[in-house]
C-alpha cells in the first residue's frame, strides 16, 4: 500500500486527491477531547458497490426479447412494468421493474429494491460494459457482499449470459462508531491531515451533521448516522445491526464512509471482485492512515504530531466483510410499512380536510381516522374507482419492495454449513473462483 510523509500547504488549491500528494491544515488550533475508552466500533461493511460486467449474451435471446417487449409496454403506459422470473428456484418469484427509457447508451434499466442494472443491447463485450450493476445498501448489509454478488452472477447465467469479466467501478466502505458527543464538532477539521484539497461541513438546526472531505475519485463523508436515518433514509434497521434501541445519552453514532471510484481503485490494485475480497482491509487502511487521519498539534511538522487514539480505533475498525444479517428483512419491511402508513394518514387527513371545509357544521373533534377511511371507501365506490384492477396495481409495485424469500436465505445458511459459501474473507469464495 503506497505511503507518503510529504505534507503540502493547504493554501495550494491545485493539490489533488492523487496518491502521490498530501496536505495538512493551517487552521487555528481548537481543543479536541481525546477520549478513547468511550469510543466503540458498532459495525463495518461495504455500503454501496457498483460492478461493470463484460458478458457474452449469445444464448440470451429470450431474455433480450422479454426486456424489449416489457420496455415497449412500459413506454405505452408511461410507467415501470414488472418482469418476473422463477428464480433462484421454482418456488420463488423474483421481480424486476423495467423502466420505459434507457440511460447513456444503455437500452434497458432493470431495477428492484435490491439491485439496479443498466444493460446494453449488444451481444458481445465492447468498449462499454455490457451491464452495470449497483448493489443497494440494504442488500449488502442483509445478504452480505458475497451473497449479493453471487445472486446476480447466478441470475445472469440463468437468463443465458456468459460472464467474461467483472470490474469494480465504485466502492463505498464504512465504519459506524459510537463516540462521546464532545468529539463531534466542526473543530475536527482543524486536525485533519489529508491528501484532499477540499473540505466542507453541513449543519442541521445549528448542529454539525456532516463533514465532507475530498472530491472526484476519492472522498470521505463523516456524518451523524441516526440523524440521516431520521431525516432521509428511514433505515431504522441499523439499530438492529448496532445492537441498540436508541443512541445512548451523551453519545453520537458517527459513520465514517469512503467512496472510491475506479481510477483510485486501480491504483490501489483493486480491479476484480477477487481483489476486493482479498484486499478490502488494505483499502480501509489506505483511506484512514495514508489519505486521511486526525492528529494533534495542527500547523506543526509531521514528526511533532500524533494520531488521536479514537482515530486509531477507527483505523482498526474495518473488521472483515460480514456474512449478512437476514433478520434485517423483517425490520426493513416494517420500516417501509411505517413510512407508507404515515403517507396514507397524511393523504387521508387531506381528504378529511376537504370534507370539513364542505361541512361548516362539522366539529373537528368528530373527525376520526376510521370514519374518514369509511368515507373514503364510500367515495371510491361512488366514483367507480373500485373498478380499477387493484391486483394489477399491486403487481406493478412488487419490485419496489422485492426482498428475497426466506427459503432462499435458509438455503444460503445450509450452503455455508457445507462450506460452499464463505462467512468471512479468510475463506475461499465461490464468487472468487468464478472470476
Amino acid at each position: 500500500m503506497p505511503k507518503s510523509n510529504k505534507v503540502l500547504s493547504k493554501s495550494n488549491p491545485s493539490s489533488s486527491e492523487s496518491i502521490s500528494k498530501a496536505r495538512t491544515t493551517n487552521r487555528r488550533p481548537a481543543k479536541i477531547p481525546q477520549e478513547v475508552d468511550d469510543t466503540k466500533i458498532l459495525a463495518s461493511n461495504i455500503d454501496t458497490l457498483v460492478l461493470s460486467f463484460d458478458i457474452f449474451w449469445d444464448e440470451a435471446l429470450l431474455f433480450f426479447a422479454e426486456l424489449g417487449e416489457t420496455k415497449t409496454k412500459a413506454q405505452s403506459e408511461s410507467n415501470d412494468i414488472p418482469l418476473s422470473y422463477e428464480f433462484p428456484n421454482p418456488d420463488s418469484n423474483y421481480v424486476f421493474n423495467i423502466k420505459p427509457h434507457g440511460s447513456k447508451g444503455y437500452e434497458w434499466i432493470v431495477v428492484n429494491k435490491e439491485y439496479n442494472m443498466v444493460i446494453g443491447n449488444w451481444k458481445k463485450p465492447q468498449s462499454m460494459p455490457s451491464l452495470i450493476l449497483t448493489i443497494r445498501s440494504e442488500t449488502l448489509w442483509r445478504k452480505g457482499p458475497y451473497s449479493a454478488i453471487e445472486f446476480i452472477i447466478d441470475f445472469i447465467k440463468y437468463v443465458g449470459g456468459k460472464i467474461h469479466k467483472i470490474r469494480i467501478s465504485r466502492l463505498d466502505l464504512c465504519v459506524d462508531v459510537l463516540l462521546p458527543t464532545s468529539l463531534w464538532s466542526e473543530s475536527l477539521l482543524n486536525y485533519t491531515v489529508t491528501r484532499a484539497s477540499y473540505d466542507n461541513t453541513r449543519r442541521n438546526h445549528q448542529q454539525l451533521a456532516t463533514i465532507d472531505i475530498g472530491k472526484n475519485h476519492l472522498k470521505a463523508r463523516i456524518y451523524d448516522k441516526p440523524l440521516e436515518i431520521q431525516q432521509q433514509s428511514n433505515k431504522t434497521w441499523f439499530y438492529e445491526i448496532w445492537g441498540l434501541n436508541e443512541v445512548p445519552e451523551n453519545k453520537k453514532i458517527i459513520r465514517i464512509e469512503f467512496q472510491l471510484r475506479r481510477e483510485i481503485l486501480k491504483e490501489l490494485g483493486i480491479d476484480s471482485v477477487k481483489d476486493l475480497f482479498s484486499k478490502v482491509q488494505n483499502v480501509w487502511s489506505y483511506c484512514t492512515i495514508d489519505w486521511l487521519k486526525f492528529q494533534n498539534n495542527p500547523g506543526k511538522q509531521s514528526h511533532q504530531r500524533k494520531t488521536f487514539g479514537w482515530w486509531k480505533i477507527i483505523q482498526d475498525g474495518f473488521n472483515d466483510i460480514p456474512a449478512g444479517m437476514p433478520l434485517i428483512r423483517a425490520k426493513a419491511n416494517q420500516a417501509d410499512k411505517d413510512m407508507l402508513s404515515y403517507q396514507i394518514i397524511g393523504l387521508l387527513s387531506s381528504f378529511a380536510a376537504l370534507d370539513f371545509n364542505a361541512k361548516p357544521s362539522l366539529s373537528l373533534s368528530d373527525i376520526t381516522l376510521p370514519d374518514t377511511f369509511a368515507q373514503f371507501l364510500n367515495y371510491v365506490d361512488q366514483k367507480k374507482f373500485n373498478l380499477i384492477e387493484f391486483s394489477e396495481r399491486v403487481a406493478n409495485k412488487t419490485a419496489r419492495f422485492q426482498r428475497n424469500d426466506e427459503k432462499w436465505l435458509d438455503s444460503l445458511h445450509r450452503r455455508e454449513q457445507l462450506g460452499f459459501l464463505p462467512a468471512t474473507t479468510s475463506k475461499a469464495s465461490s464468487v472468487n473462483s468464478e472470476l
